[in-house]
């Protein structure tokens, strides 16, 4: 098969049926699964078996939210004015239309 450059292989993505279907199974075995961390906690190491309850529980609760610190003008987002924030999400919006317009003109 050749690929054309730009041009998606998988262009629908992956089914959303498959992925609410492993969480919903996933979500099944919780108990089990805390109750395996309790087990290796208690008793030991064992990767195989905490890398497989850490990937159920990723899967069935999602995955703990990263906090990232941004500076921009020489200062933390948390720093920033009303008015700063209010031209960083304009020159965002902006960027974002520029990108989809771009994006547009390749298909």
């Amino acid at each position: 098969m050749t690929f054309v450059k730009g041009v998606s292989g998988n262009p629908r993505g992956r089914p959303k049926k498959a992925i609410s279907n492993f969480g919903r199974e996933a979500r099944k075995h919780l108990e089990l699964c805390l109750n395996t961390l309790l087990e290796i906690a208690q008793k030991g190491n064992n990767r195989e078996r905490l890398t497989a309850v850490d990937m159920l529980l990723s899967r069935g609760l999602g995955k703990p939210v990263q906090a990232i610190e941004m500076e921009l003008f020489d200062k933390k987002l948390t720093e920033l004015s009303d008015d700063e924030l209010r031209d960083l999400r304009a020159r965002m919006v902006t960027i974002e239309g520029e990108q989809n317009e771009a994006q547009e003109a390749v298909h």
